[in-house]
């Protein structure tokens, strides 16, 4: 059984802290693929530094992918990999302690090489590496639904950097779920990946998820962006709807899980447009529901103002 750690890359500025974390793996048994997205950075240059440390394959595509849809860059990442078994959808700005890899084989003995969509925790750091925040730690073991429910509800935060998962599996699956700026398309590809198996969490190794500047997720000033990541929530819960019928979720519960994941970017997205995606999106779960979940936000909203009005305080 053997590992390939993909790398889609673009970012130069935390690229050299990512692969001096992947050169630092106390077991070797593995290959990274790097598939450089027509970057304006020299990073070939970077990966050659780490050719006699690392077993790498660099593939630099002439045509930029991921600024018009990242999970096909994702993919197109995924398809350099060989033979190996196991992928790792890794980052050009991540890092991973020194015993990932290691810890990652001898659960992967423990569980007989169980198809299991495996993982592991998180912290998350400043551009300087510093951990600015301590993520909250997975079960040993999550099924799909409770996945999705922990996830949704922020009981868990997870990015796409810390799962392995079985190349066949995903394949046969149907790669990633794409949704627009590849919002939630890792969720819901976990979800697709743990149906029917289990998300097992890898004890005492660590994924340090950066935040900077440079990320999209807590891009929430942007109207448009904010935008587009309200419709593509939308999305993504419509297709948990529809995948994860059979576990019988309530529209009510489907509602309310959109609207406090959205909640957010009430008050960067115009008023109208906001509650625009909040009737269309109710009205294709349930349209009887339409009306309590715009009464909701409009409460939400209003009780807001005069929070800040101090009007609550007189």
């Amino acid at each position: 059984m053997s590992l390939a750690i993909v790398i889609p890359a673009y970012k130069i500025q935390f690229f050299e802290k990512a692969l001096e974390s992947i050169s630092n793996q106390t077991c070797k048994d593995f290959k990274v693929y790097i598939g450089d997205d027509c970057s304006p950075y020299e990073l070939k240059d970077l990966v050659q530094q780490f050719s006699n440390t690392i077993d790498i394959v660099y593939k630099r595509f002439e045509k930029n992918l991921g600024g018009q849809d990242l999970v096909a860059q994702w993919e197109r990442c995924i398809d350099l990999v060989g033979d190996e078994e196991w992928v790792w959808l890794f980052s050009d700005d991540d890092i991973m302690s020194a015993n990932c890899v290691e810890n990652f084989y001898k659960i992967l003995k423990q569980t007989d090489g169980q198809d299991y969509l495996y993982h592991f925790d998180i912290n998350s750091i400043d551009e300087d590496g510093k951990v600015i925040r301590q993520l909250p730690l997975f079960p040993k073991t999550l099924s799909s639904l409770e996945f999705f429910k922990k996830r949704s509800s922020n009981e868990l935060i997870s990015f796409v950097v810390e799962f392995i998962f079985n190349k066949q599996s995903f394949l046969k699956a149907g790669r990633f779920q794409n949704f627009d700026l590849a919002w939630a398309s890792d969720h819901a590809t976990w979800i697709k990946l743990a149906k029917g198996s289990l998300i097992y969490t890898i004890p005492e190794a660590l994924v340090y998820w950066r935040k900077s500047s440079l990320n999209i997720s807590p891009n929430t000033k942007d109207i448009k962006m904010s935008l587009r990541k309200i419709q593509a929530s939308s999305t993504y819960y419509l297709w948990v709807r529809n995948f994860l019928s059979e576990e019988m979720i309530s529209d009510r519960y489907l509602i309310k899980s959109f609207l406090n994941n959205t909640k957010a970017y009430n008050g960067v997205v115009p008023w109208v447009d906001f509650k625009t995606n909040i009737k269309s999106f109710t009205s294709k779960v349930n349209s009887k529901l339409t009306g309590f979940a715009v009464c909701y936000m409009y409460v939400h909203r209003l009780f807001k103002r005069l929070k800040n009005s101090n009007a609550l305080n007189n």
